[in-house]
């Protein structure tokens, strides 16, 4: 009789533990699409995002999607290998070049971090301002 008490004693604290441990997350975040707003003067070039999530930090490619000014681009929806689902990442910055219209030629290797970046969600799209 005392073995049993003692075997439900362990489960008891084990499944108190967990708990205490925090709250879990649900697996990758999926459906993931990123939308692109050129407010800037000039066309951008949006090169990559990179992210920092729960599991690391990572870039995703953008492939070099060309913007014009005033008008806005949506990727197609992927999944967040490194960000869970209710997951919020610390942070994430585009990388882009931007067209010098007065030179003719790409300014490169521009970047702009957001951050206050809300929680992912399966199929959650974030928004980029770029201005």
């Amino acid at each position: 009789m005392r073995t049993s008490f003692k075997a439900l004693s362990i489960a008891a604290a084990t499944t108190v533990a967990l708990l205490s441990a925090g709250a879990a997350h649900a697996g990758d975040c999926k459906q993931v699409s990123f939308k692109f707003q050129n407010n800037m003067s000039s066309k951008i070039k949006v090169k990559s995002v990179k992210i920092a999530g729960n599991d690391g930090t990572w870039t995703e490619d953008i492939s070099n999607k060309e913007i014009n000014t005033n008008s806005s681009y949506t990727t197609n929806k992927r999944r967040m290998n490194k960000l869970d689902s209710g997951a919020t990442p610390s942070y994430m910055t585009v990388n882009y070049d931007s067209w010098d219209a007065a030179n003719g030629k790409w300014n490169k290797n521009k970047s702009k971090k957001f951050t206050n970046r809300k929680a992912c969600s399966d199929g959650h799209q974030y928004f980029f301002n770029m201005q």
